[in-house]
């Protein structure tokens, strides 16, 4: 072909590269647009989550508080727990309590259960393997808090959301992390005092969240 054809041809190859490249930039800003959108859905809608499970946790704590002068027993606790967070598919709480190394023995014979791993097998935890124990005294009886006893000194960032809630009065959240029963999400704590054979014992109401399946 002569120069004088080939440039028309010169030109529509051009034209249709460059609207080859427009269309690309085009369907990657929408794409990187929807992809925002998407992003944004999922942030409002964890965070909905979070909230909801966060005032669940606060009225388990107020229910424990009340309960102060004469306590609650793990039927009151997995009856309410049940009523209040199952229907939100929140069925895992506990109320937990520090026992010391020392206070171990008097702890399970009173609770009538050794302090277990968080594990599917619920294996004793070794004495002496530890200064203190986070045991999951009242359950709700559905996984990672279905059996009392369930250790959860463990689970990552406890002792520093222990630590905050203490310190702040209030919920607050470990990371989102995976547990020791191998399910991801997070958990939830709120200090609550509880009567516990006729004496006030320190302890924490404690809701786990799923991560998102």
């Amino acid at each position: 072909m002569r120069p004088r054809q080939l440039a028309p041809v010169a030109l529509v190859v051009v034209v249709a590269i460059a609207g080859f490249v427009v269309a690309r930039l085009d369907a990657d800003r929408d794409a990187r647009r929807d992809s925002g959108r998407r992003a944004e859905v999922a942030a409002t809608q964890i965070h909905a989550r979070l909230a909801q499970a966060a005032s669940l946790t606060e009225s388990l704590r107020r229910f424990v508080l009340d309960a102060g002068g004469t306590g609650v027993s793990s039927d009151q606790f997995a009856r309410n727990a049940s009523r209040w967070l199952s229907p939100a598919d929140f069925p895992a709480a506990a109320w937990v309590e520090p026992v010391p190394d020392a206070g171990r023995a008097a702890y399970e014979r009173r609770l009538g259960q050794p302090i277990v791993t968080p594990d599917d097998r619920h294996s004793v935890v070794p004495a002496g393997s530890r200064s203190s124990y986070l045991p999951a005294t009242l359950v709700s009886g559905f996984p990672p808090l279905a059996l009392p006893g369930i250790d959860l000194g463990h689970e990552p960032g406890m002792a520093a959301a222990l630590d905050r809630a203490t310190r702040l009065g209030r919920v607050t959240a470990t990371p989102v992390g995976r547990s020791g029963a191998g399910t991801s999400g997070l958990f939830l704590v709120a200090p609550a005092p509880n009567l516990v054979s006729n004496g006030l014992r320190a302890g924490y109401v404690v809701v786990f969240v799923r991560g998102r399946r």
